[in-house]
């Protein structure tokens, strides 16, 4: 029995689950930029300080040397920096923003994931079970056609054993033995008038002891008419 494809719906929440993946993989990407704004914001803000010691210190010496300090390339390089600075502290400021505002997508984007994969195994259960219950179907079909090839099986080894005077192993044999088939309770039939009781739907297990005697029957009788059995 060839086993059907995965369903297309399973396929679609597989893809629809993927996309959730690809999504926060791409917040966390736009999350580690924005990161990199309010680190950059930081460090112009170290260099700013820096700076600004700097211009302390040049400012110290002339005081001690009694000197005007010559601070205008620091005041030039100051102004620099405190516009680079101020443009990063307001890209830091929103990158905090978007980080915040990320992780509330992710946290979405994940309960969305959970809620997917709980439909996708509730799909791929309901797939599986129909499968289930289509291959008990086929093994009910095949043990109840088996009955005849073991009826005739049987009633070989029979007339064999006759014939030879002793026991030949065979299926014969087995049949006087107590073995079952598994069959699972729920395809089989409830036992009228004792509760809970169930019995197999396979006819030819339902008498196992007369399997194989109207052919062996047959089979003697046409042995007889030719002499072989008398």
């Amino acid at each position: 029995m060839k086993a059907s494809a995965i369903p297309k719906p399973i396929h679609e929440l597989s893809a629809a689950i993927q996309g959730k993946h690809d999504a926060i993989k791409q917040c966390r990407a736009d999350i580690e930029r924005a990161g990199a704004a309010a680190r950059e914001a930081e460090r112009l803000e170290g260099e700013l300080a820096a700076l600004s010691d700097k211009r302390a210190r040049v400012k110290a010496e002339a005081f001690i040397a009694g000197t005007k300090a010559d601070i205008a390339e620091l005041d030039r390089q100051e102004a620099e920096l405190e516009k680079a600075s101020r443009k990063a502290r307001e890209d830091g400021k929103a990158g905090a923003l978007a980080i915040e505002m990320l992780g509330e997508r992710i946290a979405g984007l994940e309960s969305e994931i959970a809620g997917l994969s709980e439909q996708r195994k509730a799909a791929v259960l309901g797939w599986l079970d129909r499968r289930a219950e289509t291959a008990l179907d086929v093994f009910i079909e095949q043990l109840e056609a088996l009955g005849p090839v073991l009826a005739e099986a049987i009633a070989v080894d029979t007339t064999r054993n006759r014939l030879r005077g002793n026991l030949h192993p065979g299926l014969a044999g087995l049949f006087r033995g107590a073995w079952g088939v598994p069959v699972p309770d729920s395809r089989k039939e409830r036992v009228p008038g004792r509760d809970g009781v169930l019995k197999t739907p396979i006819r030819w297990l339902q008498s196992k002891a007369e399997l194989g005697q109207a052919e062996f029957v047959q089979l003697s009788g046409e042995l007889e008419a030719v002499g072989v059995i008398e």
